[in-house]
């Protein structure tokens, strides 16, 4: 999941603990707690991703770099020089 999916959950996460705790009267006390835990697995499960991608990321950005480093400099090859026309 990108961090697209991972903010949709952690959004998610929040309603639903915002509804639990605003005042949803009408409902059990254990319905609103199941309500909670499910909200926190969503939004555990949204950091674990994060958590994962930035992982994914620095190591990309690593190798990066460790190719750049690995990676023969070619030598510039100077420009052509310009011809005169007086030695034609």
């Amino acid at each position: 999941m990108g961090m697209r999916g991972a903010r949709r959950a952690l959004v998610l996460g929040l309603v639903g603990v915002g509804c639990g705790l605003v005042g949803c009267d009408e409902r059990r006390d254990g319905e609103v707690r199941e309500d909670a835990r499910k909200a926190g697995r969503q939004l555990g499960d949204a950091a674990r991703d994060v958590g994962e991608t930035t992982r994914e990321a620095v190591e990309g950005f690593k190798q990066g770099i460790q190719d750049s480093r690995d990676r023969p400099v070619r030598p510039e090859t100077p420009p052509p020089s310009p011809r005169s026309d007086a030695s034609k």
